[in-house]
Parts: structure tokens; sequence; C-alpha cells
């Protein structure tokens, strides 16, 4: 099975350097602070994101177990370039981002997965941390990535509909923007 995600590994270096540089803005007192994901503070995003990478890589057979293992995400802060690093090697070696296996919605390879899913993190949780943290500069969602990550989701519509995943779609005024029309298709509250 070929990856059908063949700019997975550049897409996921781009999104994820940013992701990066939105993480490194973040004044240390603003960890603490609500995000947009309900009863998650910024920091329970960074954790969210960087457990949920790493358990991904857990569950591929290429991935060195005692590695992953030593990847201490109580920490997500000092584990999120470690992380990041692991997934971008795998994205990058053909035989690993082509690895297949089966996914929540069906077969799949490894790249597919971080571009239709965890890319998607990136994009929405890079919202959410900025926002927690007032950083507005970082609040602003790339239009070429809201048209990728909603027609990623479109298909999963009445999956993704769930607590832990996307909330009920939100209304918006007519004047909103393409990324206000976005945020509340995933549920956010942009206001």
């Amino acid at each position: 099975m070929t990856s059908l995600s063949t700019d997975a590994p550049d897409r996921y270096r781009r999104l994820s350097s940013r992701f990066t540089e939105i993480v490194g803005a973040v004044p240390p007192s603003s960890w603490s602070r609500p995000s947009p994901c309900d009863d998650w503070t910024a920091l329970d995003v960074l954790s969210h994101v960087t457990t949920t990478q790493l358990d991904l890589l857990g569950r591929m057979p290429f991935a060195p177990e005692d590695v992953v293992a030593r990847v201490d995400c109580t920490d997500p802060l000092a584990a999120w370039p470690t992380v990041r690093d692991l997934v971008q090697g795998s994205l990058d070696t053909p035989s690993e981002a082509d690895c297949a296996y089966e996914g929540y919605f069906g077969p799949t390879t490894f790249a597919d997965t971080i571009s239709s899913f965890y890319n998607a993190d990136l994009v929405l949780h890079g919202w959410d941390i900025a926002t927690a943290a007032s950083l507005s500069a970082y609040a602003i969602v790339d239009l070429d990535e809201i048209i990728r990550v909603r027609g990623d989701f479109e298909p999963y519509q009445d999956m993704i509909r769930m607590p832990g995943i996307f909330g009920p779609e939100r209304e918006v005024g007519s004047g909103a923007s393409d990324q206000e029309r976005f945020l509340a298709w995933t549920g956010r509250r942009t206001s």
C-alpha cells in the first residue's frame, strides 16, 4: 500500500514548525489558562498533541520501543520536540511512512493518518494554544489549511461530532470570516 499523502513529510514539517513557534511564544504564566477546548488548559492541549502522536508511533511496528518508552509526556513542553522529531523521522523514511495498519476508520498508512488527522491537530490546537495565551499573531489559520482540514474531516461528520473530537457546529453571523466559519464548524467559540 503506497501512501496517498505524498506531501505528508513536508506538510508535517511546516505545520509542526508553526506549532513549535506557538509553543515557544507562550509565556510560562499562560500555560494554565483555559483553552477553547472545553475543560482543557493550554498545557492540556499541548499534552494531548504530544501524547496522541507518541501513542500512534508506539502502535507502529517500526517504532523502537525503548525510544518511545523513554519519552516522558508528563512534561509536554520537554516531550513535544522529541515526539515531533520522531514523527518527522518516520515520515521522512518511506518504508515507515507507508507502513500499513488498521486504523480507526479502516486500512490506512502512518503517513495518511498523520496527514489526515494529526496535522489537523497541529492546525486546530495551535490556534487553541495561541488563543488561550492571547497570542493574536499566531491565532490565524492559513486558508489552504482550512480548506484541507475541512475536506479531510467532511467524510467523517457523524463520527467526529462527539465529546473529545468536535462539538456541535456553532452558528456564526453572515459577516463571519472563513476562519470563524471553519472554527465554528469544529464546534469552537471564536469570541
